[in-house]
């Protein structure tokens, strides 16, 4: 789906790409210290887990952006 959007809004498509290049390093932060105090907590409490994410895509987030 991205491949497609990149060629087909090209405009949209390197807007959004450069405003998650701008944020990246603070988010990917973010994550990490949140992760951090996650674990801790259900470390604590002796509770069994797995910490995983993904990166959503940027025709998701076009998309999304259209439905608002």
């Amino acid at each position: 789906e991205d491949l497609s959007f990149r060629y087909l809004h090209p405009d949209a498509y390197g807007k959004i790409a450069r405003l998650l290049d701008g944020k990246r390093r603070e988010r990917d932060l973010f994550i990490r210290r949140v992760s951090e105090q996650l674990q801790v907590v259900l470390h604590n409490a002796d509770i069994q887990f797995e910490i995983s994410g993904r990166a959503k895509h940027i025709y998701s987030i076009w998309r999304k952006m259209q439905r608002k």
